[in-house]
């Protein structure tokens, strides 16, 4: 039983695995530590998919129109170099027009 599991709170459930993928578990961390690994590669990927649904849907961060990150990520540069651009030449257009007053 993992650690900071109620058994009284648990359900027993059948599996079905590959013998292959069952003797990978076995070999890593012994026959009666099966559940405790199957519980935290459970917990593990159901945290990570949480954290991809926030990402996708509720923070909007990450568009599925983006296909390539490295085309993305020129493009950004891209729009930097342009803003930068155009804050320099309203900086330029500033300093030209400054009165000196003696």
């Amino acid at each position: 039983m993992p650690d900071g599991v109620n058994p009284k709170k648990t359900k027993m459930t059948a599996v079905r695995l590959p013998v292959s993928v069952i003797d990978k578990i076995d070999r890593l961390f012994g026959k009666g530590n099966r559940s405790r690994f199957i519980y935290e590669a459970i917990e593990k990927e159901l945290k990570r998919r949480k954290r991809l649904e926030f990402i996708e849907k509720d923070a909007n961060l990450i568009s599925d129109d983006i296909k390539d990150s490295v085309e993305y990520v020129n493009e950004l540069r891209k729009i930097d170099v342009e803003r930068f651009e155009v804050l320099y030449k309203v900086n330029d257009q500033k300093s030209g027009q400054e009165e000196v007053h003696e």
